[in-house]
């Protein structure tokens, strides 16, 4: 892998981490104010929820870094190399999914301590505050752990089925966000019932600290809707890479 491309996956997954930090203490800023000048009502559940704000931004960059990950083999040419040193296929799909999960992990891991060390700061002055040893918010920052986890390895097997940077892109941006939003423009419940099940609406309901709409997923449903998108993308891309080439 080139070294230039190599940079670029590790600065896509540390600017996740950055972003997921930087919007979450702006937010929390926002709504200090806003509770100092009394221009709008905050709830604790809209505290509490400050973590995870920035996560659709963050999950762009995190796969974007994953798919680029894969397909510089096929760019670069060097997936000849690693096939052919390499007596089981299946081992280079593997191997990348841990390397994205991991990565993934520890990017949320580390936005989500800077996300709650700043918010606290910002807020302190507001009398709100985020207690990282209370359930509701365990829950959340579980959520987002997973959800970038599993976000990560679907964009792995888009990348692995796709093969080219550019074409895996628009495909992963248009399941995870451009069909939310067309969805989102037709009046319609069904439509509304199936935005639910998109990747992004699904990682939200994984991190939902409050009530869940009727139309909305609980919080089961949504990690069992994200692990079938991972496990559907990463076994059309494992099988084509194993059976194929």
């Amino acid at each position: 892998m080139q070294l230039t491309r190599q940079r670029g996956v590790f600065f896509g997954i540390i600017g996740a981490a950055v972003l997921l930090a930087f919007i979450a203490v702006f937010a929390a800023g926002a709504m200090a104010r806003s509770i100092s000048t009394g221009s709008m009502e905050i709830t604790t559940q809209d505290v509490r929820e400050i973590p995870g704000l920035g996560f659709p931004f963050a999950q762009l960059l995190l796969g974007s870094a994953c798919i680029t990950l894969v397909t510089t083999e096929w760019s670069s040419g060097s997936i000849m190399t690693s096939i052919a040193t390499t007596q089981r296929r299946s081992w280079i799909v593997i191997s990348k999914a841990l390397v994205a999960a991991v990565a993934a992990i520890l990017a949320m891991v580390v936005g989500d301590v800077v996300a709650v060390f700043g918010a606290n700061l910002a807020l302190s002055g507001a009398g709100q505050h985020l207690d990282p040893s209370e359930w509701l918010l365990e829950r959340e920052l579980i959520g987002i752990l997973a959800a970038g986890a599993l976000n990560s390895l679907m964009a792995v097997g888009l990348a692995f089925l796709i093969r080219r940077t550019a074409q895996a892109l628009v495909a992963y941006i248009g399941i995870t966000i451009v069909t939310p939003i067309a969805l989102g423009m037709i009046p319609l419940d069904v439509m509304r019932e199936i935005s639910s099940y998109l990747p992004l609406t699904a990682s939200g309901y994984m991190m939902t600290t409050g009530t869940v709409l009727d139309s909305g997923l609980s919080v089961a449903e949504a990690y069992l809707t994200m692990g079938l998108w991972a496990l559907v993308c990463m076994a059309v891309g494992w099988l084509r890479m194993t059976r194929t080439d």
